[in-house]
C-alpha cells in the first residue's frame, strides 16, 4: 500500500445543538445494534469500504483491520454501534466510542451500503454519531481517514467540524494495542508507554474526570499523587502512592484526580 496521506477531523460536541436533526425517509430505523447483529455489521462495513474509490484500492488490508477492529469493540462497554436498517436489513452503520487507543471515537467510519447511498444516510449516522458522543459525557471527537475519500469530502465536514491535514495516524496491523508502544487519551492528558514486557504500561494522568475500559483484568499501581478510583461494584475509593486497584476484565471505570498522577498497570491475560 503507497504511502498515505491521512487528515484529521475535530468536532467540538457542545455545538452539535447548533444544527437541525437529520431526517430519516420513513421506510428506514434507526437502531442501536444487538449482539445477533455483528455478522452483518462486519458485511455492510467492508462492502461500503470496497464502493470508496480510494479505500477500494486496498480492501484486502481494510477487511482483516476493520474485521478485527469490530470484535475486538463489539462488546466493550464504552462502544457502541449504530445502524441504519431498511426491511430489517443493515444498510448502515457507525461504530462509535469513549475511548480507543487510536485516539478516535469513529471506530469504523460511516458506512452505507451502495444501494442506500445518496439517500441522507450518512448525515444521519454522522450526526446520532456526534450526539451519542456528547451524550457519553465527551466534549470532544476525532476522527481520521485519507485524504481524498468520500468521508473526507462529504461527511466529516459537517457539524463544524476543524479539519486537520497531513497528520500521523497511530495504527498498528493487527488492531491490537497489545504489545502497547504508546497510548495517547483525552487529547493527550492520559498517555502511557510500554515498558520491557508486552503485558504492563507506566503513565500519567493529568488532573481531572476520566472512564476508561478494560479489556484485560488491570493491576494497577500508583506511583506519584492520589487517584480516586470507583472500581466497578463499588464506592469511590482513593489510592495513594504504593496502593494497587484491580480492575476486572470487561469491565468500565472512572477515575478522578486534583493533581497529576503517575502510575503502573500490569495486564492480566
Amino acid at each position: 500500500m503507497a504511502k498515505t496521506a491521512w487528515v484529521k477531523f475535530k468536532w467540538d460536541l457542545k455545538k452539535i445543538t447548533n444544527f437541525s436533526i437529520p431526517v430519516l425517509e420513513k421506510e428506514y430505523s434507526f437502531e442501536v445494534a444487538q449482539e445477533h447483529d455483528l455478522k452483518q455489521i462486519i458485511e455492510t462495513v467492508v462492502l461500503a469500504y470496497k464502493t470508496d474509490p480510494i479505500w477500494g484500492k486496498c480492501i484486502g488490508e481494510i477487511k482483516p483491520r476493520m474485521t478485527e477492529r469490530i470484535n475486538s469493540t463489539f462488546y466493550q462497554p464504552q462502544s457502541k454501534y449504530l445502524l441504519v436498517k431498511y426491511d430489517k436489513e443493515i444498510v448502515a452503520v457507525s461504530g462509535v466510542t469513549q475511548l480507543h487507543w487510536t485516539n478516535q471515537n469513529l471506530l469504523t467510519g460511516i458506512c452505507v451500503a451502495k444501494k442506500h447511498q445518496r439517500k441522507g444516510l450518512g448525515t444521519y449516522l454522522m450526526f446520532h454519531s456526534l450526539h451519542s458522543l456528547q451524550n457519553s459525557g465527551l466534549e470532544f471527537a476525532n476522527v481520521y481517514t485519507e485524504s481524498g475519500s468520500v468521508a473526507d469530502k462529504k461527511i466529516y465536514p459537517l457539524f463544524g467540524s476543524v479539519k486537520i491535514e497531513n497528520v500521523e495516524y497511530l495504527k498498528d496491523t493487527l488492531e491490537n494495542p497489545i504489545p502497547i508502544l504508546h497510548n495517547f487519551y483525552y487529547e493527550g492528558k492520559v498517555q502511557s508507554l510500554g515498558i520491557d514486557t508486552p503485558n504492563a504500561t507506566i503513565g500519567v494522568i493529568k488532573a481531572g474526570a476520566y472512564t476508561f475500559s478494560a479489556k484485560y483484568e488491570e493491576h494497577v499501581k500508583i506511583l506519584v499523587g492520589q487517584l480516586n478510583v470507583k472500581i466497578p461494584n463499588k464506592e469511590w475509593q482513593l489510592f495513594n502512592v504504593g496502593e494497587v486497584y484491580i480492575i476486572p476484565a470487561g469491565y468500565s471505570f472512572n477515575v478522578q484526580c486534583e493533581q497529576d498522577v503517575c502510575y503502573l498497570c500490569e495486564y492480566i491475560k
